[in-house]
């Protein structure tokens, strides 16, 4: 039976090539956002574009789990490298997420400690409360043969979100010591803890198009080109995770 794969990025240019593409299409608005539902070369997709940000990425995951029902999640879009070996236009895929500005540790949780589960008054903040969040093995593998198909490097890690733009070497290295992490953005940890409760096996999937220091203003020339990229693997992982 073929997947209904629900398909979020945060801006215009992350979704608009697939949108494009879609045939029979619908949409609705549920919360200002627009959901599309159609199919891509046969494959049945809800897209969303949630706006920048956390809560924007949250409301947009839930709305679209509790309307449509999606076997499946992603996150796609473009991101700031955290490692060497990701360079402008690489492709970092998730193989959990966290989010770097999650911070309880005054409370002496770890930092990125999110809640989940049930709560007691011994785990106030859930028998489940985890920093990292696993991505789906299957979604993780589906992405990976997409980009050998496609002949685009790229790199498996920790993504970290956070509701800031990293364009500092001292923030970046804070991540990268806290998490290991090997691309930021702002979006993929909320859709993640979104989609653990719900039980729906998500992935997220980054071009790179700046690296998240002081120059990270080069995002602005090379977002667009990234976004094809990131696009093109999302096509290609279509092919795959529907067979």
């Amino acid at each position: 039976m073929s997947k209904l794969v629900g398909i979020i990025a945060a801006m215009n240019i992350e979704l608009d090539m697939l949108k494009t593409e879609a045939t029979n299409k619908s949409s609705e608005i549920i919360s200002g956002i627009e959901f599309t539902k159609g199919e891509i070369n046969g494959h049945k997709v809800v897209m969303a574009v949630s706006g920048e940000g956390k809560v924007n990425a949250a409301m947009c995951a839930e709305a679209m789990i509790l309307k449509f029902s999606p076997d499946i999640i992603i996150n796609t879009g473009v991101g700031g490298s955290l490692n060497k070996n990701l360079n402008i236009g690489n492709i970092a895929i998730a193989k959990s997420v966290v989010q770097h500005d999650y911070d309880i540790t005054f409370l002496g949780w770890p930092l990125g400690m999110t809640p989940f589960g049930k709560r007691t008054d011994d785990k106030p903040w859930g028998e489940d409360a985890t920093v990292e969040i696993n991505c789906d093995e299957e979604i993780v593998s589906a992405f990976q043969k997409a980009t050998e198909i496609l002949g685009i490097h790229t790199h498996t890690g920790v993504i970290a979100s956070g509701d800031q733009f990293i364009a500092d070497s001292s923030k970046k290295d804070f991540i990268v010591g806290n998490f290991g992490a090997v691309c930021c953005e702002m979006e993929g940890g909320a859709i993640g803890q979104v989609a653990r409760i719900n039980r729906v096996p998500f992935g997220v999937v980054r071009a790179i198009s700046d690296n998240a220091d002081e120059n990270a203003e080069v995002y602005e020339f090379n977002a667009v080109d990234a976004a094809k990229n990131s696009i093109s693997v999302t096509k290609e992982f279509l092919n795959i995770i529907d067979k």
